[in-house]
């Protein structure tokens, strides 16, 4: 199967490889996943917390910056509308 690297055996205890950290550690340093081969996480909980805190700090960008832009929209529109009422008005007084 792919790249997977089965789990080795040091010193009487078994570790498996963290893609992400690039290090072999203890079977007990892994979140569980039913889906997963071997019912544990690719990443070690040290990587997955890194990588979650991420996540959610450019969601939290990215949310910002959605939020700036319908801000903007909604005041362009706004501005547009106030336009065709001035066209409108200096358009009836002539």
């Amino acid at each position: 199967m792919g790249n997977r690297k089965e789990h080795k055996i040091e010193n009487e205890v078994e570790i498996k490889h963290c893609p992400t950290c690039d290090s072999w550690k203890d079977l007990s340093e892994y979140n569980k996943q039913s889906s997963s081969w071997d019912k544990l996480a690719r990443m070690c909980r040290k990587c997955y917390c890194e990588y979650k805190t991420n996540k959610r700090k450019m969601m939290k960008n990215i949310n910002k910056v959605i939020f700036y832009i319908n801000k903007n929209m909604n005041n362009r529109e706004e501005e547009k509308k106030f336009q065709k009422l001035d066209t409108k008005k200096k358009k009836m007084k002539y």
